[in-house]
C-alpha cells in the first residue's frame, strides 16, 4: 500500500468502487443473511420496485415490495432462503408484476 492513504482510507476507497459497480449491474443484485434478511441491494432493484434503500434493507427479503404482489411467491422464496441456508443448491425463478 502507498504512503497516500491510510489503512482505513484504503478501505473507505475501496469500498465506494465496490458500491459503484455494484450499483451499475443491470441485474437486480442483492445480498441476504441466513434468514434471509436483506442486507444490500443495488440501484436497478430499488429504481424498478420505487423505493429507498432503508425501506428494504434490514426487512426479509419475501417480504419487501417486490414481493408483495404474491403470498404464494413470498412462501416459495421464504421456503427456498430456508433450504439454501441449510447448504442446499437452491435455484428459484418467479416473475415480478
Amino acid at each position: 500500500m502507498s504512503g497516500e492513504f491510510s489503512e482505513e482510507q484504503y478501505r473507505i476507497e475501496a469500498q465506494k468502487r465496490y458500491q459503484a459497480v455494484f450499483d451499475q449491474m443491470y441485474q437486480f443484485t442483492g445480498l441476504m443473511t441466513p434468514d434471509g434478511t436483506l442486507i444490500e441491494v443495488n440501484r436497478t432493484a430499488l429504481d424498478f420496485a420505487g423505493v429507498k434503500r432503508e425501506d428494504v434493507i434490514d426487512q426479509l427479503y419475501w417480504l419487501t415490495p417486490w414481493w408483495r404482489h404474491s403470498k404464494e411467491v413470498q412462501g416459495r422464496i421464504r421456503e427456498a432462503v430456508k433450504s439454501a441456508a441449510e447448504g442446499e443448491f437452491i435455484r428459484f425463478e418467479t416473475t415480478v408484476s
